[in-house]
Order: C-alpha cells, then structure tokens, then sequence
C-alpha cells in the first residue's frame, strides 16, 4: 500500500508527458497541413497573368523580289536594293505572368508565424497580333521587272513575314518596355493578401534572385 502513491504519481507523469507529446505531434501536424493547403491553392491557379501591354505600330518591310534577282543575273547588274515594300499599321498585345505550376513544396517555408514563399520568375506568357486592327497600309512594286513579271505566291509569302516580323516586334517591345519588372510588382500586391487569407500567416514573397535567397531566415 505504501507504493501506492508513488505509482499514482509515477502514471500521472507518464499522463502528462504524453499528452504534451500529442499536443506537439498536433501542432507539427497542423503546419504541415497549412502548407500543403497553400500549395494545393497555388497549384490550382496555374498560369497566372499579372499585366497586359497594348501595342500599336507602323512596320515598315521591305524585300528584294525574285524577279529582280533574275534581272540581275540575266543583265549582270550589281542592284540589290529592295523592290517590294509593305507597310503595316499593327495592333497587338502582351501579357506577363507566373507559372504558379512551378512551386514545389521546399518553395513554401513556415518559420515561427511567419510563410515565406519563393516565387518563379517573371514569363512573357504570350504576345500576338490583334489581327482585327491590324491592316496592310500599303503594298508596291518598285522595279519594273518586279512589276512586269507579278508573282502572287511572292506577294503572299511577303505579307506573312510582314505579319510574323510585327509580331515579334511587339515582344521586344514588351520586354523593352518593363513588362517582366511590371509583372514582378504584381505579384506581389496580387498574391500577398490571397495567400494571407488562406493561410491566417504573414507572408513575405521572394523571386528566386541569389540575392534574395540569401536573405531568407
């Protein structure tokens, strides 16, 4: 009887020991289930576009014609200069955005209250011609034998490399213009408060920079 109370004490340890176990294993627990949910959250976003460019343009393209390169075999001349010219009035647009598809799961840290995400890079996600508004202004033949000899498939193969080089002028433009910067400072004011309501934690969003990266607690 009188190893009673030393047994009761001893089971009432061994009670509260476990029970403070559990607890811990819970709140381990509970932040790992936070940060799944952010992930799957983000996951289901996917391809997230932050800012859209508009673009008008006149394209001026010009082409040396295949007639003219027979002209200059036949007649032995050097005149090389282009004879066929296209003028575009272009319309288009880009947009940038981030593939939120490429956050894994070692990109979501939880330390002490606080979520720290890293975020991939800025994409030019797409740029195209809004075909609707954009027309050919002008289209001329300038040598005679260009002229003379009219060649509809050269006319034709002409305007869709006119069409092709004003596209891809609107994606240089947009990169020129700042639109991958723009899109940085997007995300931020965009993602930041979703992923706090979801989360119920501060959230501080890094790009993937070096210098960033090592600033990270």
């Amino acid at each position: 009887m009188k190893l009673f109370p030393w047994l009761l004490i001893v089971l009432l340890g061994a009670y509260i020991f476990l029970s403070r176990s559990c607890a811990a294993d819970k709140a381990s627990q509970y932040e790992i289930i936070t940060h799944t949910t952010i992930l799957q959250q983000i996951e289901e976003l996917g391809n997230l576009e932050l800012v859209k460019y508009r673009f008008n343009e006149v394209l001026d393209y010009r082409k040396l014609s295949d007639a003219k390169m027979w002209q200059n075999a036949l007649l032995r001349g050097g005149n090389y200069n282009p004879d066929i010219k296209a003028i575009l009035i272009a319309s288009g647009e880009a947009a940038g955005c981030i593939d939120l598809k490429k956050i894994k799961k070692d990109h979501v840290k939880i330390l002490q209250d606080t979520v720290w995400i890293y975020l991939p890079q800025p994409e030019l996600c797409y740029h195209k011609l809004d075909l609707a508004n954009t027309r050919l202004h002008t289209f001329t033949r300038e040598g005679w034998w260009s002229r003379l000899f009219y060649d509809e498939n050269e006319n034709r193969q002409m305007m869709e490399q006119a069409y092709r080089n004003a596209e891809k002028q609107i994606e240089i433009a947009a990169i020129q213009s700042g639109i991958l910067e723009q899109t940085r400072e997007n995300a931020k004011i965009v993602l930041k408060p979703f992923l706090e309501e979801i989360s119920g934690k501060p959230v501080v969003l890094l790009f993937d920079l070096p210098a960033e990266v090592i600033r990270l607690p």
